[in-house]
C-alpha cells in the first residue's frame, strides 16, 4: 500500500541522507548532500512522491552550485524511484520548490 511503500522510502531516505559509509568513500562513492538534512514530509500519491525537507538541504547544496543541486536532486529523485508506486518526484524544502 501507499502508507507503507512512504514508510520503506523514508527509511531508504534517511539512508540516502547518512551519506557513503567509508567502505563506500574508499571505493570512490560520494554523496552530493552534505550532513545535517532532514525529512520534514514524505508523501506517495497517484504515482507523486512529494518530500519537504529542512532548510539545511538548500545549506548543504548551496545555492552557487548548480551541479551539486542538480546531484542532490538526481540521488534523492532516483533513491525514490526505485519503488515501483513512485513514477515522478517533487522536492520542496520548507515547502517551497527545491
Amino acid at each position: 500500500t501507499g502508507a507503507n511503500t512512504s514508510a520503506v522510502a523514508r527509511v531508504a531516505l534517511a539512508e540516502l541522507l547518512k551519506g557513503p559509509r567509508s567502505t563506500d568513500s574508499a571505493a570512490g562513492f560520494f554523496t552530493s548532500i552534505n550532513p545535517g538534512v532532514t525529512i520534514k514530509q514524505l508523501t506517495i500519491n497517484n504515482g507523486v512522491a512529494r518530500v519537504d525537507f529542512g532548510q539545511a538541504l538548500i545549506s548543504a547544496v548551496g545555492t552557487s552550485t548548480p551541479c551539486l543541486k542538480d546531484g542532490a536532486r538526481a540521488q534523492i529523485t532516483e533513491t525514490l524511484k526505485q519503488f515501483s508506486t513512485v513514477r515522478s518526484v517533487v522536492i520542496s524544502v520548507n515547502g517551497v520548490l527545491f
